[in-house]
Parts: structure tokens; sequence; C-alpha cells
């Protein structure tokens, strides 16, 4: 299969670059991410007003600090707008219309847990399998476990492989 072919070997017209997400503490939303859940990161980016106006046409215009983080192949963009927009929005609820969570999964949901509320996340709610939190800013993060995340991947391979 080559890069530009899907499963079924069908053209592919796009691919998901990244996810971004205004944070308002570059700092600490980067330790955030890469203490509590092992992202690493992987570059960042700084531009003015004048540079992201044409396309972004923020109200009021402000510079843009952009920090790429990276898990597992998948990119999160961590912004920080100067000056900041209106406040920092309500907290979210899973069935609003719109990015509703990040979903991870970790080794251990208790360790993780404890790591993420040491860094100024919130629990919400924990089960065996899975939890529910808020990063310090307030954006809902799913945690499952690695196991149950490899049963939904060999699953997808499989029906990949029975499409195909």
């Amino acid at each position: 299969m080559s890069e530009d072919q899907d499963a079924r070997g069908r053209g592919v017209m796009s691919v998901l670059v990244h996810i971004g997400l205004t944070v308002s503490d570059m700092a600490r939303s980067v330790r955030f991410y890469t203490e509590a859940f092992g992202f690493t990161y992987d570059r960042e980016l700084r531009m003015t007003a004048a540079q992201i106006d044409p396309l972004m046409q923020l109200q009021p215009p402000s510079d843009i600090h952009a920090v790429y983080l990276m898990l597992g192949g998948q990119t999160l963009e961590l912004m920080v707008f100067d000056p900041p927009s209106a406040p920092a929005a309500a907290s979210r609820m899973f069935n609003q219309t719109g990015l509703a969570h990040l979903s991870i999964a970790v080794d251990d949901i208790a360790d993780t847990c404890a790591r993420a509320e040491a860094l100024g996340g919130t629990v919400s709610k924990r089960v065996d399998r899975a939890a529910i939190l808020r990063d310090p800013d307030g954006q809902l993060v799913e945690l499952v476990t690695r196991v149950f995340n490899d049963r939904l991947e060999k699953g997808r391979a499989e029906r990949a492989g029975a499409a195909g």
C-alpha cells in the first residue's frame, strides 16, 4: 500500500495534520502534556498578527506562539495568542457541538490521573479502564487503557482486512 492510498487502495485526498488547542499558559500546558501523558516536543512557531491576520482574522489582532507536541505519530498544536481574545471558554461537555475531547491510551489509569492532578489537571470520573479529566485550561481528556485501545486497533485491522 502506497502512502497516497488508504487500506482499500483508494486514492487518499487528505490527511489529518494536527489538532490545535488554544491554552492560557504555554509553559504550564507543555509541562502538563509532556509530563502527564508522554508527549514529546517537536517544534515551535511564532508569527505576528500581521502575518496571521489574512487567514485567521482574529479580534483583536494577535501574535501567535505555537508549540507542536508529538504522541504516537499524532501532533497536538498548543497555541497562545497575544493579546488573548475573549475570556476562557466555559467548560465544555461531551454533548456540545464542536471538538469535545482528546483521547489518550495509557498504561496505568490511576498513575496517569495522579500525574495529571499534580500538574494542574482535574479528574472528573475514573473507572477500571477509563477516566475523564480536564487539563489546566478545562479541555476534556479521556484516558483509556492501552489494552483496551489495542483491542480496538486489532478490530480495526481485521475489518480493514475483511474489506480489502
